[in-house]
């Protein structure tokens, strides 16, 4: 065969092969790894980071022990409220993939209970976004941004106690607030950057304090139709129970209402400023 004949012939086998090697090249492995310059976010296996604080102001500064531990009260970095006041937490945190979540939790130890992510059911402290506040305060996160700064407004009960007067409180000596981020890939952050906040002043008013461990107390009757005047709080209900928006709530629904979760920390919603009629859910 003439050495032109063989050298076309190699040509004809060699070009689908080096076009099929591009292909791979260009798209990844096979089992349909990415690779490249998008591996950060397809593949996200990092968990968010950036910081957490708490203050007395909207503009900060914002306070936490991400300098060393807090060993007790007297430390400068312990933010001080009074019961029925205000403090603000800020969460500042970055992620490739997007940010989809943010909570805001109580991290005590102790006693027994108390930790969990604020809610309405945690009668110390309500969270939410503050409001009459003209300052940027970038808390959306439909779009899942890359980076957020979000201001947290939470208010303090009229009747709150300082964490030594609660039984069973041990060693803690301030309440401590912390953070957990969640990116668009499902990851977590586990930073313990906490903000410690003690209550000072007398908390209380008429009658006993109420200590937030403790379970609210059935009442001894429930009347249809029930009486939930804070309308978020009927919104709320309606919509766990899938019920019409205009639907009167029996005592049978607050009866099949066996879990509720509400956080003000999603999205631009108001506060639920009263769970009067919440006593009538299982």
């Amino acid at each position: 065969m003439p050495a032109n004949s063989t050298s076309n012939l190699q040509r004809l086998y060699l070009a689908p092969l080096l076009l099929l090697l591009f292909i791979v090249s260009a798209c990844g492995d096979l089992d349909g790894t990415a690779t490249g310059p998008n591996e950060s976010i397809n593949g996200d296996a990092a968990a968010p980071t950036g910081s957490f604080g708490v203050s007395e102001s909207f503009s900060g500064p914002f306070l936490s022990d991400a300098d060393g531990a807090i060993a007790d009260a007297s430390d400068s970095r312990v933010l001080s409220v009074e019961p029925g006041g205000v403090f603000y937490v800020q969460v500042a945190y970055e992620d490739p993939s997007g940010i989809a979540n943010i909570d805001v939790d109580l991290a005590n130890a102790m006693p027994e209970g108390l930790a969990g992510t604020l809610d309405p059911t945690q009668s110390f402290f309500t969270l939410g976004l503050p409001t009459g506040i003209s300052e940027p305060n970038t808390c959306d996160l439909s779009e899942r941004p890359a980076q957020i700064t979000c201001v947290y407004e939470v208010r303090v009960a009229e009747d709150a106690l300082s964490i030594t007067e609660l039984d069973g409180s041990a060693d803690e000596f301030a309440y401590v607030f912390r953070t957990q981020v969640t990116d668009a890939a499902g990851n977590t952050s586990d930073a313990a950057e906490s903000g410690y906040v003690t209550i000072t002043g007398d908390g209380g008013g008429e009658g006993e304090p109420t200590d937030p461990t403790e379970p609210t107390p059935q009442p001894e009757a429930c009347t249809d139709p029930v009486n939930i005047p804070d309308e978020t709080l009927r919104d709320v209900i309606r919509d766990r129970l899938e019920l019409a928006e205009d639907a009167e709530l029996t005592c049978e629904d607050l009866a099949d209402l066996t879990e509720f979760g509400y956080s003000t920390a999603d999205g631009n919603f108001p506060f639920i400023d009263s769970l009067e009629g919440l006593q009538y859910a299982v």
